[in-house]
């Protein structure tokens, strides 16, 4: 394993050299990920895996079409396909369509790289977003742009990863390169870890008598106005990563809001705990000396994610579970 790219005597070596290493670390990101986690959008951000791999085999495809033109320029009709591609998955790929795309594309890269002559000048496009004032770069240019691009997304991928699952950059290659010991005398190559029973806080439900008017005073201690409302719930979505804060009219909550909640009659503040299969946390909860309240139901419409229900604990007091999407 080497967290550097090799020695290289050449600057088209230069090139393919540290693109490739760039592209491998973009895989070791997905590194022992299922389908469902590529997906998964787990940081303040709204990027996943899924998006920084499909979002980089295009980028780098557009690229890659345009020094294979060089120094002619491209035609309209490969204009035509660039424009047709879209970056944004569709949360259909699989891991493995995902990262068979990306292969390919990175293979062109770097073979572009290694026999190209970074001299030959690549027309710029006629597109506002790029600089004024020059007919054309360099494919040189290309290179330094597409690893500047794909550092600063593997980067990305490195936060939305580490929030996921823990796994962080160094441990991850050590596992993608087939590494099972200590590596250096000091990293450890990244393992599955059992996952944990809660995620966090998915879910916070108060009641109130009158919704309208605590609608109204939590919109303005919040500064924000509920994204959902009916007549029996109003729900906001606050902070960076849009944790969700319900309001249940007690007109429509039975008997276990009514009231001060009681070992007999529990109720008050509910919180869901954000769980990965609400079927299954409930059983636990059940196996573990739980009562059963609510029992497990879609809040959503099937296929959506969001799923839960609700025992009492041993002391009274309601816990919810949440299945949700990422």
């Amino acid at each position: 394993m080497s967290f550097n790219p090799h020695h290289f005597e050449t600057e088209q070596q230069g090139y393919a050299t540290f693109l490739a290493h760039q592209q491998d670390g973009v895989r070791a990101l997905v590194h022992g990920l299922d389908d469902r986690q590529i997906h998964a959008a787990p940081s303040a951000s709204a990027l996943s895996l899924a998006w920084v791999l499909k979002h980089l085999t295009v980028v780098q495809q557009n690229w890659l079409d345009g020094v294979l033109a060089a120094p002619e320029p491209l035609t309209e009709a490969q204009n035509t396909a660039i424009r047709a591609r879209n970056g944004n998955p569709t949360g259909q790929e699989t891991a493995a369509e995902l990262l068979a795309g990306f292969d390919e594309v990175c293979a062109g890269v770097v073979d572009a790289a290694r026999t190209k002559d970074p001299a030959i000048p690549l027309p710029i496009p006629a597109a506002p977003w790029f600089q004024q004032g020059d007919d054309h770069w360099s494919v040189r240019w290309v290179w330094l742009h597409l690893l500047q691009e794909i550092a600063r997304h593997a980067g990305h991928g490195d936060i939305i990863r580490e929030t996921l699952d823990g796994g962080t950059a160094f441990e991850l290659v050590a596992a993608h390169q087939g590494h099972t010991e200590t590596v250096f005398g000091m990293l450890q190559p990244w393992t599955p870890k059992p996952a944990p029973f809660t995620r966090g806080i998915s879910t916070v439900v108060l009641a109130a008598d009158d919704l309208p008017a605590a609608e109204s005073w939590y919109a303005d201690l919040f500064g924000i106005e509920a994204y959902y409302h009916n007549p029996a719930y109003v729900e906001f979505r606050i902070g960076p990563h849009d944790h969700e804060f319900g309001i249940l009219n007690r007109a429509y909550a039975g008997r276990n809001w009514a009231g001060e909640p009681t070992a007999e009659q529990p109720g008050g503040v509910v919180v869901h705990l954000w769980v990965p299969d609400a079927d299954a946390a409930l059983a636990h909860l059940i196996a573990k000396g739980a009562t059963p309240q609510q029992p497990a139901r879609d809040f959503s419409e099937p296929g959506v994610g969001y799923r839960g229900g609700s025992v009492v604990d041993p002391f009274g007091n309601v816990v919810g579970v949440m299945e949700r999407p990422y």
